[in-house]
C-alpha cells in the first residue's frame, strides 16, 4: 500500500484508478496483475473564518475527540471546519454538537483511508446535532458504530445519531451508520418502554441522505418505532444510498426501515429494502416472539395521530401509509405531515 502523502491546503482523499478520481482502489479486494497507475485525490480544505481577512487555521488535535474539544472553545460563527479522521478505530463518548452564542457552523467529518470506525463508548447518541444552524456532514470513509448485545453485551439507550430542531445532518457516499440497538428501560415492570430509531432520530431537524448505508440497527422496547430511521418532525430527504438490514422487535413495533410520525419525508433515490425471507438486506418488523409482522411497514411506516395520541387528524382517523416491499431507486415516496390533512404520493403499497 502506498504511503499517505500530504499537500499544503488540501486533504488526501485516497488512491483512484483513473485521473478523474471516480473509482477508488480497494487495497483489500482489488487484484494487481501487472504494472498499474494510481491517482491521488486531493480535496481543498475549506475552513472559513468568521472574521473577513483572517487566515484559516487548522483544527488541532490527533484524535477526533481532541478536535471536537478544541471546537467547543474555538469554533467561530458562520464557519466551516473539516475534521480529518486518520485513526483506524476510535471510541468516542456521546457528543452534543452545539456552540452557544455562535450559529451557522458546519462540521465536516472525513475519513482518510478506507473505513475509519468511530464507536460510541457510552449510553446515548454518538452525535446529537444541536440547533442554531449547526450542520454535521458525514463525508466519506466513515463507519459510525453503536452498541448492541451482540458486540457489547449491552444495548444503547438512544439512536446512534440525533438531529434536533434547527440542526442539519448530511450523509454522503462511503458512510455507514450501523450496529446500534436503541433499547429504553421502563421505570418498573408495569410501565411500558419506548425506543425510537436505532440508526437516526430526526427530532425536528433536517436529515439529507445522499449516499451511504444505514444498516444493522434495531429499535427494541415495549413499543418500538423505526429500526433504521425515526422521524418525529422536521424533514428526512433520501436522494441516494440504502437503508437495509434494520429491524424493530417488540410486542408493538412498526417501521423496520423507516418510521414517520410527523414532519416531511421524501425519497427520490436510493433503496429502502422491504422483507424477503432469507435476504440479509431485508428490513423487518417482528413481534416480541420473533414472528414477522407483514402489516407494520417493513420498509416504511407512516402513522400520525392527533393531540394526546387521539386517532383524529382533521376530523378523520389516524393517517397511515405503508411500504412493505422494497422501494428501489426509481420508486419515489413522499409524505407531508405539516399540512392538515397530511398529503402523500408515490409507490406506497397501502
Amino acid at each position: 500500500m502506498p504511503l499517505s502523502i500530504t499537500k499544503t491546503g488540501n486533504s488526501f482523499g485516497g488512491w483512484y484508478k483513473e485521473a478523474a478520481c471516480t473509482n477508488q482502489w480497494n487495497f483489500a479486494a482489488d487484484a494487481v496483475s501487472g504494472n498499474i497507475t494510481l491517482y491521488a485525490k486531493w480535496d481543498v480544505i475549506t475552513t472559513t473564518p468568521s472574521t473577513p481577512g483572517t487566515t484559516p487555521g487548522t483544527t488541532p488535535g490527533t484524535t477526533l475527540a481532541d478536535k471536537l474539544a478544541w471546537l467547543k472553545t474555538n469554533a467561530e460563527r458562520d464557519s466551516t471546519y473539516v475534521l480529518e479522521i486518520t485513526t483506524t478505530y476510535e471510541e468516542l463518548p456521546p457528543q452534543y454538537i452545539s456552540y452557544p452564542g455562535r450559529n451557522n457552523i458546519t462540521i465536516q467529518l472525513k475519513g482518510i483511508g478506507l473505513g475509519r470506525v468511530i464507536q460510541v463508548s457510552g449510553d446515548g447518541s454518538l452525535f446529537t446535532v444541536g440547533g442554531d444552524g449547526i450542520t454535521l456532514i458525514l463525508e466519506e470513509n466513515l463507519i459510525l458504530f453503536g452498541k448492541n448485545n451482540n458486540t457489547d453485551k449491552n444495548n444503547n439507550t438512544a439512536s446512534l445519531v440525533q438531529v434536533n430542531s434547527g440542526g442539519t445532518l448530511i450523509m454522503n457516499q462511503s458512510v455507514k451508520i450501523t450496529g446500534n440497538t436503541a433499547y429504553s428501560y421502563s421505570a418498573s415492570s408495569n410501565s411500558p418502554s419506548y425506543s425510537y430509531g436505532g440508526g437516526v432520530y430526526v427530532a425536528g431537524g433536517t436529515f439529507t441522505m445522499n449516499g451511504g448505508e444505514i444498516s444493522g440497527n434495531t429499535a427494541s422496547s415495549s413499543y418500538s418505532y423505526g429500526g433504521g430511521v425515526y422521524v418525529a418532525g422536521g424533514t428526512f430527504t433520501m436522494n441516494g444510498g440504502e437503508i437495509s438490514g434494520n429491524s424493530t422487535y417488540s410486542g408493538s413495533s412498526y417501521g423496520g426501515g423507516v418510521y414517520v410520525a410527523g414532519g416531511k419525508f421524501d425519497k427520490t433515490g436510493g433503496t429502502i429494502y422491504g422483507y424477503t425471507d432469507g435476504d440479509n438486506k431485508s428490513n423487518v418488523v417482528k413481534n416480541g416472539s420473533g414472528v414477522v409482522r407483514n402489516d407494520r411497514g417493513h420498509a416504511v411506516y407512516v402513522e400520525v395521530r392527533g393531540a394526546n395520541d387521539s386517532p383524529s387528524i382533521g376530523g378523520t382517523t389516524s393517517y397511515i401509509k405503508r411500504k412493505e416491499t422494497t422501494a428501489g431507486p426509481t420508486d419515489n415516496l413522499s409524505y407531508n405531515g405539516t399540512v392538515d390533512p397530511p398529503v402523500s404520493a408515490g409507490a406506497w403499497d397501502y
